[in-house]
């Protein structure tokens, strides 16, 4: 099982992935505790390389219910149950492998006023500005080869840039969400 960073060209196909699963997971799973579906992360922003996971934000109506709804059923499916509530906001993640055991797709439930959704700000800011774009994916590019076996350290070392811009991104799109 391979969780090496791995940073790839964008791809076409990767909106038709999230499609995909998105469809899937909305004909799988309790339809009363689903609201929004959400492409996120990097493989959501045209021409933006990433690594080839694709991040899926579902916006679900009750955390507990969903906790109790959810982990059986996508555990039966095959996901990967990586965490739950943490000490900052309640999600729960899943993890989707293909049969060589690589990462194919995250999935991130949340409430509708957990702080996970400014993601939506960075997402939006990154296609309306090609030029952050760049500087992301540059500072993505300098963690993947510092930290090439290191998830979390690549991960930390995003944190401040995604935060600075999330910041901004809520003060120009104020309208967004």
């Amino acid at each position: 099982m391979s969780d090496k960073i791995e940073i790839s060209p964008y791809d076409d196909e990767w909106p038709e992935h999230f499609k995909s699963e998105a469809q899937y997971l909305m004909s799988t799973l309790p339809q009363d505790i689903l609201l929004e579906f959400h492409h996120i992360g990097s493989t959501a922003i045209p021409e933006m390389p990433a690594k080839p996971i694709i991040d899926i934000g579902v916006m679900i109506t009750d955390y507990d219910d969903a906790t109790q709804k959810l982990i059986p059923e996508l555990k039966k499916s095959g996901y990967e149950h990586l965490a739950e509530a943490s000490e900052n906001e309640n999600r729960i993640l899943f993890v989707k492998r293909d049969e060589n055991k690589n990462r194919t797709h995250h999935i991130h439930f949340c409430e509708e006023e957990e702080p996970f959704w400014d993601c939506l700000y960075f997402r939006e800011y990154l296609k309306k500005h090609e030029h952050e774009a760049r500087n992301y994916f540059e500072l993505k590019m300098a963690l993947a080869k510092q930290f090439p076996d290191d998830r979390e350290a690549y991960t930390n070392g995003k944190s401040e840039y995604i935060k600075r811009i999330t910041e901004i991104a809520k003060k120009e799109l104020d309208e967004f969400i």
